[in-house]
């Protein structure tokens, strides 16, 4: 897997930095995507009505290509990647 890397003040550049690290190194074909995020904001475990902490965000990247197979077929290749507000990736899917 990718090293963190971290950017003061804006973890969702280091996160998308820490998926394209993953990406072009587990899908070479897929490094020069950009990217679609999606963010997700998680409450603290336990909190019912207003959040009583810090709250955590995840960040989905989707990375998708169209690509032609040998006999002459499109076909969609999507790698998701989530990573954590810590620069952890948390989940890792393809479907080709």
């Amino acid at each position: 897997m990718a090293k963190r890397k971290h950017v003061a003040g804006d973890p969702l550049a280091a996160a998308r930095d820490v998926a394209r690290a993953v990406v072009a190194q587990e899908w070479p074909e897929l490094a020069r995507v950009e990217p679609t995020v999606t963010v997700q904001h998680h409450a603290p475990a336990g909190a019912v009505d207003a959040p009583a902490g810090p709250t955590s965000d995840e960040y989905t990247f989707t990375f998708m290509k169209v690509t032609r197979t040998p006999d002459g077929y499109t076909m969609p290749w999507v790698a998701r990647l989530t990573v954590d507000d810590q620069g952890h990736v948390v989940k890792v899917t393809l479907s080709k």
